[in-house]
């Protein structure tokens, strides 16, 4: 009993010392408190997760397990397309023709901008967009005549193409939009700027003596690639063109006047 009174008057003086205030014990703010005000007031469960430094457990989002998997995974791939081509037998041929065009086959730039533009309205960032300009009679037509003039080589005779003679210096224009593909120079057309478009189909533009675009470019219907090549009277230039689709040429004729 005088232990319990004792106490009490030690309690007291302490108080009276501290100004009648009596000292609790401070609470430290934690982390898990916040989500926990978060959760009472959204009403919404956070995902929690527990990660001891010491411990060999590696954070959740990150699993060896599953990297280990795709690891594996992709080293059995190329396992398998070293033996297709390393074995010769014929009952391969198939397999091998399907890894073949698999690999020629070169990404669609063009016609996925056209399906990003049709389902969300907008094309994608990496494409440059005019500013100001109006569009002309020209980019409302379905496709752009890449520079009149007469027609020297026609497609039947070389099953690959046109040549165009025109004027010197005579500027020439993509047929369509799309992106360029490649640069390079290509058998029976020398140098050649190969356009991609949404349709699938390449416009190939050869013997241009000043080129102004580069590879992965995104062209412009209309928008000028580069100048034809002067012949040596430098009153006539010429250019090649061409339309591959599906592995095969198509007559450009059919689908432009170059009149």
């Amino acid at each position: 009993m005088n232990r319990r009174v004792q106490e009490v008057r030690k309690r007291i003086a302490d108080r009276r010392r501290n100004g009648g205030k009596e000292e609790k014990p401070q609470r430290k703010f934690s982390y898990d408190d916040l989500i926990s005000d978060e959760e009472n007031y959204s009403g919404e469960r956070f995902p929690t997760y527990e990660y001891n430094p010491e411990s060999k457990e590696h954070h959740p989002l990150f699993s060896p397990q599953w990297f280990l998997f795709k690891l594996l995974t992709s080293f059995c791939l190329v396992l398998i397309v070293a033996i297709l081509f390393r074995n010769p037998a014929v009952q391969l041929d198939g397999a091998r023709t399907f890894v073949e065009d698999t690999m020629e086959e070169s990404f669609q730039f063009a016609k996925m901008s056209a399906w990003y533009e049709e389902k969300f309205g907008e094309p994608l960032a990496l494409i440059p967009k005019s500013v100001g300009e109006e569009p002309t009679e020209e980019a409302n037509s379905q496709y752009v005549v890449p520079a009149s003039g007469n027609v020297v080589e026609t497609f039947a005779s070389s099953k690959k193409g046109v040549t165009v003679e025109t004027g010197s210096q005579t500027a020439v224009q993509a047929m369509d939009a799309g992106f360029v593909k490649s640069i390079e120079e290509k058998k029976d057309f020398g140098n050649t700027v190969s356009i991609q478009h949404a349709d699938g189909s390449e416009s190939w533009y050869s013997g241009l003596a000043n080129i102004d675009v580069k590879t992965f470019d995104f062209i412009e219907k209309g928008q000028v690639i580069g100048k034809v090549k002067t012949e040596g009277d430098d009153k006539k230039g010429s250019y090649g063109f061409a339309l591959y689709k599906d592995g095969k040429f198509m007559d450009p004729s059919k689908v432009i006047s170059f009149e």
